[in-house]
């Protein structure tokens, strides 16, 4: 039994013998490359992810710097416009008085003759070449309504008259003569005559 014993600590002994002998010499060394690898492959990924966002990054400024320059283009492209609509509107109402004399002459000053029919005629030609010219401009007549309150921006007050007992104040009776005005406002306003409310009674 004694013998038996000592020969299965003998066994034993040789079995872990040659367990050691088994063992990878250069697992140490392995396993500290694969440690190495693994944060490479992390350093490639975070830097792949940290590409991917200045991608992203870098599209998304060149979008917002686009837009600007549109919206910057479009303001100075309104701006020009306003400016162009205020310059016709100051040429349009200084040639209005001209038109309407131009209108007018032949009720104010009627020919006695032939000579100042053939003037008369020269003058309504070159009053319907101003108007034509002013149409292509975009010039168009609006009328006041009778009825409708009286607006300070599309109407000139030329006489007011008492209304009846009851009646609205403040309001277009009669239309005296049209406005004139183009897309960017009124050139002319019409001149019209106004209701006045009656004063109120005497206590």
């Amino acid at each position: 039994a004694a013998a038996a014993g000592a020969a299965a600590v003998l066994a034993a002994e040789a079995a872990a013998a040659e367990e050691e002998a088994e063992v990878d010499p250069n697992a140490e060394i392995k396993a500290e490359i694969a440690e190495m690898e693994n944060k490479v492959r992390t350093a490639r990924i975070k830097a792949s992810d940290a590409a991917e966002k200045a991608a992203e990054s870098g599209q998304t400024g060149y979008l917002r710097l686009a837009a600007t320059v549109e919206n910057y283009k479009r303001k100075s492209k309104d701006q020009n416009k306003d400016k162009e609509g205020f310059a016709q509107l100051t040429v349009l109402k200084s040639f209005t008085e001209i038109l309407d004399k131009f209108s007018s002459a032949p009720q104010t000053i009627p020919a006695a003759t032939e000579a100042e029919e053939k003037l008369h005629s020269s003058y309504q030609a070159l009053y319907k070449q101003l108007t034509d010219r002013f149409i292509a401009f975009g010039l168009v007549e609006f009328h006041a309504v009778v009825g409708e309150d009286y607006d300070v921006l599309n109407h000139e007050k030329v006489e007011e008259v008492l209304c009846e007992e009851g009646g609205k104040g403040n309001a277009v009776v009669k239309e005296v003569r049209e406005g004139l005005k183009t897309k960017n406002g009124v050139v002319r306003k019409a001149q019209v005559v106004v209701t006045k409310a009656p004063p109120p009674p005497l206590p």
